[in-house]
């Protein structure tokens, strides 16, 4: 075999494994997209012509007859269209990464109307000075819907929005007059409740519980309920944003135990340490 021929097989061999393995990775990301109509359409087109590359450079690869410069034109396009495939991907996943991080990242989340949580921050702060001011307990709760990522994975993103935008809004009319509703991160909703105790916001947060079930749909109608878990916490003393942290977080990690113990429930996170309330 002459030296040409022999990188001929060799470019060969290179753009068919390329092939098979965009093919592959274009195909997986149209399952991933397949409730998007866009997305999947140009996902299986592109896995269907990297595969007829693959199977053309495969029928070249089994010839007998001696290369030519026709064979060396050939290779040009065989190998630009994974390329240009991949780069195609690329492209839809950071326009899809840039959606979510503008909607994670502006003050009011689009999809809910809700602060999200630099903002919530900014707007709560002051109701926790108050409330240290007039000596009254403040609480905060977060909680989200159950089983969102199943949902999602079954039936797509648009309908993951729709229905953490109803829930935002069974959760905005489930707040007393004075409470501070947002974003504390994603799916996840939370509030400042100034003046409650942790008895008192488990009680709102059952009510929320009984609420969003008896008004939110399963979206695949088949007769399953909605569930959703809630965590609880009390505002403790010490400089108010790392209070307001601590205080979330250990709402956070009160909504995770109850969605470990299997969802549909609400439990309190254990009492701040005792310590001075001082605003610095």
């Amino acid at each position: 075999m002459s030296l040409i021929a022999a990188l001929l097989l060799l470019l060969r061999l290179i753009i068919l494994t390329t092939a098979l393995a965009v093919a592959a990775v274009t195909l997986r990301a149209g399952s991933k997209w397949r409730h998007d109509r866009r997305r999947f359409g140009l996902c299986l087109l592109g896995g269907v012509a990297t595969i007829i590359v693959a199977l053309r450079t495969l029928v070249a690869l089994a010839g007998t007859a001696p290369a030519d410069w026709s064979d060396w034109l050939q290779l040009l396009p065989d190998a630009t269209l994974p390329v240009l495939l991949l780069a195609l991907l690329g492209s839809m996943r950071r326009q899809e990464a840039a959606r979510r991080s503008a909607a994670a990242t502006a003050p009011i989340n689009p999809d809910t109307g809700l602060p999200n949580r630099p903002a919530l921050l900014h707007q709560v702060m002051p109701a926790v000075a108050r409330c240290r001011r007039e000596a009254v307990p403040c609480s905060v709760i977060t909680a989200a819907l159950d089983g969102t990522a199943e949902i999602e994975a079954a039936r797509g993103p648009a309908v993951a929005a729709d229905l953490l935008r109803d829930f935002a809004t069974v959760f905005r009319q489930a707040m007393r007059a004075g409470d501070l509703p947002g974003h504390v991160r994603g799916e996840v909703l939370g509030a400042l409740l100034p003046g409650a105790s942790a008895e008192a916001a488990g009680a709102l947060a059952a009510r929320l519980r009984e609420e969003a079930s008896a008004r939110l749909p399963h979206p695949a109608m088949d007769g399953r309920i909605l569930t959703v878990s809630v965590g609880v916490a009390l505002v403790g003393g010490g400089p108010v944003s790392a209070a307001l942290d601590e205080a979330f977080a250990g709402s956070e990690s009160a909504l995770a135990a109850a969605r470990a113990s299997g969802g549909d429930s609400v439990m309190t996170a254990d009492p701040p340490p005792p310590r001075s309330a001082a605003l610095a």
